[in-house]
């Protein structure tokens, strides 16, 4: 659940993981490729992501879903290209 500090709502990592549909090895590997440009931490020293940071891991997340989706497009187009595409093959 949420946490609110000084009015304003923070995420876990745990959190952030199961809102954005991503792994916690998926997260930690985009947060040392510089995803956030701050990283804060509560009084355990655990990670606290803001709304908006939920929201740019979720937008990340839908990039690479799209991006999934348009290379299998790709490769069924390919397939019906060369006559070799049967529904489902794919």
């Amino acid at each position: 659940m949420p946490t609110k500090i000084n009015g304003k709502v923070f995420y876990t990592t745990s959190e952030i993981c199961e809102e954005a549909g991503i792994s916690r090895p998926t997260l930690f590997r985009w947060l040392r490729l510089g995803m956030f440009e701050e990283i804060r931490k509560n009084s355990r020293g655990w990670r606290i992501f803001t709304e908006n940071e939920l929201n740019k891991v979720k937008a990340q997340t839908m990039r690479i879903e799209v991006q999934k989706c348009n290379e299998e497009g790709q490769k069924r187009v390919e397939a019906i290209y060369r006559g070799r595409y049967k529904p489902n093959q794919i």
